[in-house]
């Protein structure tokens, strides 16, 4: 008797076991929702979106040119036709912005877009951009030199740009702005109808490249040591050069110049009048304290406000009509030597002292200082 409960005591046992072995191959075997089946393993985290978020996401990414990111969208896709789709869609975006946007490349050679996502929407909307109008002021800078709001749709730059592309696909900019970083060379050819071209924070020994630029009628530089620009044989521009040292002011084609603005300008050739042209209408120039060395180790000078230069500004300048000249230190300034200037169309001289970064004893207020 005890031996037929223990066996079917044991049968209970049997059955209840392929009951829970069934039940858990039935769970093992649960099909996935439809739309995460074929997803791969290497989603990882990812695998809790669906296809309409991950579509929406590449998209996105598209129009915001980071090509990469959207690749990575693509290969979690399921379906084939969305991707294969999703996927001519980036090629043809891809090639558009090769050849239709600015781009540059890094210190790491990196690869990056510049101000072309209004161009790209608009591309990919309408397949063409023959009645696109872009903005004729086109302003590249760091985040350190464009310490306010950059216009809709651009971006900064950064600081270690070596390589900079395709600003020929830009022809009706008539302003330029740029922070050169890590450039060799900036090649404006092609960018015909430019009026005002202004660079900051280059390196030593920039060349810029502006013989289309016949239109130039202002150039401002700024730190922007030993800068070439070869210009168009027909431009005439103003010409403003500040914190910056040069072997010669040949190199920017100041022989061009109409009027000549220099502050805090040093030089090893300070034979200046030698370049200037004799027509130039306009030069302002601060009479700096002491050498300086550049990253180069050579020593700059600063321009001289001595007998010499005198008597060479009143013979090769004969048609200058204003002169201005800053004094960084007040012991520079000799109000005699003016005197001796002999400038027969001249009709406006200014002559300044630069404010000095000390305060003002309190004793001292109330008294004229010059």
């Amino acid at each position: 008797m005890m031996d037929k409960i223990i066996n079917r005591y044991a049968s209970y046992l049997l059955l209840l076991g392929a009951l829970l072995c069934l039940s858990a191959c039935h769970r093992s075997y649960e099909p996935l929702p439809r739309d995460e089946r074929q997803i791969s393993p290497e989603a990882g985290g990812r695998l809790h979106m669906n296809q309409a978020e991950i579509q929406s996401r590449a998209n996105a990414y598209i129009r915001q040119l980071a090509f990469d990111l959207a690749r990575q969208e693509l290969e979690l896709l399921s379906d084939k036709g969305v991707r294969d789709s999703l996927q001519s869609v980036l090629d043809k975006a891809e090639k558009f912005a090769d050849a239709h946007l600015i781009y540059l490349y890094d210190s790491k050679h990196r690869k990056r877009y510049l101000n072309g996502k209004k161009r790209i929407a608009y591309f990919l909307e309408h397949g063409y951009l023959s009645s696109y109008e872009d903005d004729p002021s086109l302003v590249l800078l760091t985040l350190e030199d464009g310490n306010y709001s950059q216009p809709e749709g651009m971006d900064y730059v950064p600081r270690d740009m070596s390589e900079l592309y395709n600003l020929s696909a830009y022809p009706q900019t008539t302003s330029l702005e740029i922070s050169a970083g890590q450039l060799e060379r900036l090649d404006l050819r092609g960018l015909q109808d430019l009026r005002r071209l202004q660079i900051k924070g280059a390196k030593d020994g920039l060349i810029v490249d502006a013989t289309d630029c016949a239109k130039l009628q202002e150039i401002q530089v700024t730190g922007t040591p030993n800068l070439t620009i070869r210009q168009h044989p027909d431009a005439r521009f103003k010409l403003i050069v500040s914190k910056s040292y040069f072997s010669s002011l040949s190199s920017l084609g100041v022989e061009q110049a109409t009027s000549l603005y220099l502050e805090d300008v040093r030089l090893r050739d300070i034979d200046l009048l030698g370049k200037v042209s004799p027509s130039i209408a306009s030069l302002s120039i601060t009479v700096e304290a002491g050498d300086a060395y550049g990253t180069d180790g050579l020593r700059y000078r600063p321009l001289p406000f001595d007998n010499t230069f005198i008597t060479q500004l009143s013979n090769q300048l004969p048609q200058l009509q204003r002169l201005q000249v800053t004094f960084a230190e007040r012991q520079d300034f000799d109000r005699a030597s003016f005197d001796k200037l002999k400038l027969p169309a001249l009709q406006e001289l200014s002559i300044g002292i630069r404010p000095g970064k000390t305060p003002v004893a309190r004793s001292s207020w109330g008294h004229d200082l010059r």
